[in-house]
């Protein structure tokens, strides 16, 4: 993903210099600097500033401060393409809404005292617009949260939206009474997270988010929306690994089988055939399958596929890393999505989503229930970049398919019969509470697991904390 980052940490600075937050003879904040403010990589923040000395509108050399140069009294416009359109802005706020508001709280309830107080030293620099005092104090919180998917994907919002925001400024009145009045909301949730008012804190985030960009936050969406946001690539290849494993779950492709022909496959999913082998590659390294030479691709059992994981390997333990922090992110949010999405599903969309639950637990595939249901919710979704979002983190799931090697295996009957129940009631709570306990079992089996197996990294990320019930 840094190898866009660069591009919007370039618009970043950019904008900020265009509308005089850095003028001309002002230092660029320090390589280190960018990246902490927005966790990226010190090669993203020398690249971005690169850029800018290549374009004319900084200077400076090595183990000297970066120094614009640029003379904003007699410049133009600022380049068309660091802006994103509004009705994609509207896309991506109103799809964060269903994430961001959830990972300040979090945030908070981890902060320390002395965090707490960290958060009260920056705000006592509060400065202009969405200044980096602020984008700092926020990106802070966040980080609380030890998962650097978290971080990676909120900075990447923050960057894309950014310029925008700073136009809108310039053009539109009152943004700076706006922006003053996050700085006071800011402090005052520090003071309830101390007082542990729990439903105050929540409220006022989900308040502060809404109000202080309400075209964005709560305007209406475009229906024919030209860009969507999407974080990162689309991987075509872990989609139909993807695919793949869930047919295997469904018994489409049972145990002892073999799959269809690279060939075949390709000339269903519409790919190469070398975006198929290396599909096929991954399930092989997770123990899914078994490449047989003159026979096909063997689908392994439990029993056979233990004996393929080494789970010494730092690419084997860095991948289930990978999958535990996408998890998080799900045990976060599911509620928060479950109730905005599920209303959506039509009457035999959910007739077919009670039938596949009830296939999955009767197979005893429990770890396929998430899948199911996170797939019917976003096919029925109003939002684009809340799909690409999803779709990415259930892409990365895939690597914690060796975790099914270690005992005890999960069971999640008594929930998925919540789930069934919600669908019956066409009650969004019940499903939401349903699907919120599903990944949160997960979330704890899974943790258990990755320690046993000496991936002690997984103890730095702590179950959620539970909202209060609204």
């Amino acid at each position: 993903m840094d190898k866009n980052r660069y591009a919007l940490l370039y618009g970043y600075l950019l904008a900020r210099i265009y509308f005089g937050f850095y003028p001309k003879g002002k230092a660029l904040p320090s390589i280190y600097r960018l990246s902490e403010m927005f966790g990226v990589s010190t090669i993203t923040s020398r690249e971005a500033i690169r850029l800018l000395k290549e374009k004319g509108f900084v200077t400076g050399s090595q183990g000297k401060r970066t120094v614009v140069i640029f003379d904003r009294v007699n410049s133009g416009k600022p380049p068309e393409e660091i802006f994103a359109e509004k009705e994609t802005l509207q896309d991506l706020f109103q799809s964060l809404y269903l994430l961001i508001p959830s990972f300040f709280y979090q945030g908070y309830f981890l902060c320390s005292t002395k965090e707490l107080d960290r958060l009260g030293v920056i705000l006592d620099r509060f400065d202009d617009v969405l200044g980096e005092q602020t984008l700092y104090y926020l990106f802070y919180l966040v980080s609380r949260l030890n998962n650097p998917l978290i971080n990676d994907l909120y900075a990447d919002t923050i960057l894309y939206a950014y310029p925008v925001h700073v136009l809108r400024f310039f053009n539109e009145s009152g943004w700076g009474e706006k922006y003053k009045k996050l700085g006071i909301e800011l402090r005052q949730m520090i003071d309830l997270r101390r007082k542990g008012e729990e439903k105050e804190l929540w409220d006022l985030i989900h308040t502060a988010y809404l109000e202080y960009d309400k075209d964005y936050a709560s305007g209406k969406c475009q229906a024919d929306l030209k860009k969507a946001y999407t974080w990162g690539k689309p991987d075509i290849c872990h989609s139909i690994a993807r695919e793949l494993i869930y047919r295997i779950y469904c018994e489409k492709y049972p145990v002892d089988t073999f799959l269809p022909s690279p060939k075949t496959l390709s000339q269903e999913f519409s790919s190469a055939i070398i975006t198929i082998r290396r599909a096929i590659g991954l399930l092989n390294k997770l123990g899914v399958t078994e490449s047989i030479n003159g026979k096909g691709t063997k689908v392994l059992s439990i029993a056979e596929g233990r004996k393929k994981i080494r789970w010494i390997e730092p690419s084997v333990r860095k991948s289930i890393m990978t999958y535990f922090y996408a998890l998080h992110i799900f045990a976060i949010s599911c509620t928060s999505v479950a109730k905005a999405l599920f209303p959506r599903i039509d009457k035999e969309r959910l007739a077919f989503l009670r039938k596949e639950l009830l296939a999955a637990k009767e197979s005893g595939y429990t770890e396929a229930v998430c899948g199911i249901c996170f797939s019917i919710l976003l096919e029925n979704s109003n939002l684009s970049a809340i799909c690409e979002i999803y779709l990415r983190l259930q892409d990365l799931l895939l690597w914690g398919y060796p975790l099914i090697f270690i005992e005890p295996r999960l069971q999640v009957d008594d929930y998925v019969d919540m789930l069934v129940e919600g669908i019956d009631n066409r009650d969004e709570r019940l499903f939401a509470g349903g699907l919120e306990q599903i990944v949160r079992a997960i979330f704890v089996s899974s943790r258990t697991k990755i320690i046993s197996v000496g991936i002690d990294a997984a103890k730095n990320v702590e179950l959620p904390v539970l909202p209060p019930v609204s």
